[in-house]
């Protein structure tokens, strides 16, 4: 027997499922059948949206790989519908006309798979079918970005990073690949550290990181003491027994980031003759648990690229 997860990271809607006035957001949530299990889906937590979420629903299930070397995966994303609305919209997500889910194939001994998307290709969009949905609403396009993992969690070492992420990259808004993971030293199976660099570049010089000290860090990273995933599913993984991979890249740029600090048309202080009460239920101590109106552009933006959304 052998887990299998199925990870929604990212769904964006690009037609409205509910255009009819009052009807507000689509209501979306995800539906999974792995094998021939039941479907799975997570209609009590669906998300309001008109654009794109990354909400990471994982659908895991288990089937018997002595019995058979593949299973099929049904993916599926719908919006949920009440009252005179119903019933539920099924969005689109396949190319195909007239064909609204993903269908595919998952090989149980190499964790690939193929089917309605290339081989390994966690993204898909639909090519829009509402001509086939009848008096219902239903075929809405919309654009999927997703893993399949043989494992339990679908992040099999437990590094915030999507198994099939690490084995087959990146990919943009259009599903092609910008980043290989695996080109860099990511492992699936071992725990990885993923860094961007960006350094500034002048006519007469750059800031770029000494590539010895980058070394020393990935070194110093793949001494840590944390064991590997030995039993790993995935032919070749772990590269090693333990540590972790540092992985890095660097991105020049001509340009500072924008100045945090404030201008002479941004006051820095209590102008006089302003209250200098404390409003209710605020913190009366200088030191808050946040960043300073100041840092806040600064520490968000750090904060988006620790993300595990970025993936």
């Amino acid at each position: 027997m052998v887990d299998v997860t199925v990870t929604i990271i990212k769904f964006e809607v690009l037609d409205d499922p509910d255009p009819a006035p009052f009807q507000g957001d689509g209501d979306f949530f995800g539906r999974v059948r792995i094998g021939s299990n039941p479907f799975q889906d997570n209609e009590s937590d669906q998300i309001e949206s008109n654009g794109a979420f990354l909400p990471y629903w994982t659908f895991t299930n288990t089937v018997d790989r002595d019995a058979m070397p593949s299973t099929t995966v049904t993916i599926q994303i719908l919006d949920d519908d009440t009252g005179l609305a119903a019933p539920d919209d099924l969005i689109d997500l396949d190319p195909i006309d007239n064909d609204l889910d993903l269908a595919l194939s998952l090989d149980l001994d190499t964790g690939f798979w193929t089917g309605d998307v290339p081989q390994n290709t966690g993204f898909s969009e639909g090519d829009g079918d509402t001509e086939h949905a009848g008096v219902f609403e239903g075929g809405e396009r919309g654009r999927i970005w997703f893993d399949i993992s043989l494992s339990s969690t679908g992040d099999i070492d437990g590094d915030g990073i999507p198994d099939g992420v690490e084995r087959f990259g990146i990919r943009d808004a259009g599903g092609n690949v910008t980043t290989d993971m695996a080109a860099l030293g990511a492992d699936p199976c071992r725990s990885t550290v993923a860094i961007e660099i960006d350094h500034l570049v002048a006519p007469d010089h750059d800031h770029r990181p000494d590539p010895a000290a980058l070394q020393e860090a990935v070194d110093a990273f793949g001494d840590a003491p944390v064991a590997a995933v030995t039993d790993c599913p995935y032919a070749g993984f772990p590269a090693e027994p333990s540590g972790v991979n540092l992985v890095m890249t660097t991105t020049p740029s001509t340009s500072p980031p924008p100045s945090t600090k404030p201008t002479s048309a941004s006051p820095s202080s209590t102008p006089s003759g302003s209250p200098t009460s404390t409003p209710t239920g605020s913190p009366t101590s200088s030191t808050t648990s946040g960043p300073t109106p100041s840092t806040a552009p600064r520490a968000q933006a750090c904060a988006a690229r620790r993300r595990r959304a970025s993936w």
